[in-house]
């Protein structure tokens, strides 16, 4: 049901005479602040109207006398009661670890009076992700609701969906992540080969905005009181990491970690881009991400832009076993046969692409950038079919002989 239904259903509704209440309550407000009359919503029969919202300015024109409150946050004391009266009722063999009362008062010391977060800033990622996914009964867990509002932007906005991902990555200790997207990139196409989702990047200010504003009709951001900047709920910060899994992580980071030090290499906004990567290695080592990983040195920066003739082919295949590891690492049976065979159907064919490509190119003549990033393809491949230990071994020694043949160490 589409924001446009659901309003008209509940305009519907507040039009029977039995649904005419004194009191009318409305949790989170926000979602619906991208309607045209926002005031047509609510029922004029009702004697006292309560509401949350994050935007105190919410009303241009408020629907009689309006008196807002601001919630104080919770002192030090109360954050840590809060937090072990509910690590004390949960029920046995629960997966949260043991935390101790001086370890609360860190986290309390952290979270500024905001309880609800306390494990997201947990340094073990997979202590986070059960934290996320702990299931109260009755109830549903935190990344199961925050997963209602991301799949209705996916089946709307898949664009929009896919900038609030980087938009994750790009967030915290204060960050504005759309001053690094609108930042001016005339060099990014030579970059295009670490770039899988190079389009995000490339994205005019106009159409921008109009993913922003999709984005800002759902309980994803927050807006700034002082400056107005968007900003992404902690918690929802760390549903959306948790969401792209390992492989995920590594192709968000490592293509904001190479604009960045491009930027940096270029001497064109370096200083706007340097916190952007700082953060970036932190979000890295919370997810036991070594910079190895994803950073790139001046070395690979200047072959980057020196050189950036990559065969289209070979970027391609490497865009496409990006995509299948990332929804075959959701797969329940990854690394089994029976999800091997799901995506027999496309892996075959692209393994056969890559070989062609490895007999007939000219690697006489060819960048180190290629016979890098071919390199990365075969480690891809090997990830994806370890469930057929043949196919495996056998890549595993293809690799090994291409390496051999261009004088590479590892």
């Amino acid at each position: 049901m589409t924001l446009s239904e659901r309003a008209n259903a509940l305009i519907a509704w507040l039009g029977d005479e039995e649904s005419r209440p004194p009191l009318f309550l409305i949790d989170d407000l926000d979602a619906l602040k991208s309607m045209s009359n926002l005031t047509s919503i609510l029922p004029s029969t009702a004697q006292t109207i309560i509401y949350t919202g994050r935007d105190p300015y919410m009303f241009v024109d408020p629907p009689g006398d309006i008196a807002m409150f601001s919630i104080d946050k919770m002192d030090l004391d109360e954050t840590v009661e809060i937090m072990q009266r509910v690590l004390k009722s949960l029920p046995p063999g629960s997966r949260l670890p043991t935390i101790s009362e001086q370890a609360l008062k860190q986290t309390a010391t952290l979270l500024d009076g905001h309880p609800l977060a306390a494990y997201t800033n947990n340094p073990d990622w997979e202590s986070r992700l059960a934290f996320i996914d702990f299931k109260p009964r009755p109830g549903r867990s935190i990344r199961e609701v925050f997963e209602v509002s991301l799949n209705r932007l996916e089946h709307g906005s898949p664009v929009a969906s896919q900038l609030l991902h980087i938009a994750a990555f790009l967030s915290g200790s204060g960050l504005d992540f759309i001053k690094f997207l609108r930042l001016d990139r005339p060099w990014i196409s030579k970059l295009e080969a670490g770039l899988p989702q190079v389009e995000l990047f490339t994205t005019k200010t106009a159409a921008r905005r109009v993913f922003l504003n999709q984005l800002e009709s759902t309980s994803s951001f927050t807006c700034n009181a002082t400056d107005g900047t968007l900003m992404i709920p902690q918690l929802w910060l760390e549903c959306l990491r948790q969401r792209v899994r390992h492989p995920g992580r590594i192709r968000i980071l490592r293509q904001l970690c190479l604009l960045a030090k491009a930027s940096i290499f270029l001497q064109k906004n370096g200083d706007v881009v340097r916190p952007y990567l700082g953060n970036c290695m932190e979000i890295a080592r919370s997810f036991r991400i070594s910079e190895a990983e994803i950073n790139y040195s001046d070395d690979d920066i200047c072959q980057l832009l020196q050189d950036h003739q990559v065969p289209i082919t070979l970027t391609t295949v490497l865009q496409q076993c990006q995509m299948i590891e990332t929804n075959f690492s959701q797969e329940p049976g990854f690394a089994t046969d029976e999800a091997f065979n799901k995506y027999v159907s496309q892996i075959t064919p692209l393994l056969r692409q890559f070989m062609d490509f490895e007999r007939l190119h000219d690697w006489a003549t060819s960048s180190r950038v290629t016979v890098t990033l071919h390199i990365e393809v075969y480690d891809i491949f090997i990830r994806i079919i370890r469930g057929n230990a043949g196919l495996s071994l056998r890549l595993q020694q293809q690799r090994k002989a291409f390496m051999a043949k261009h004088r590479i160490g590892g």
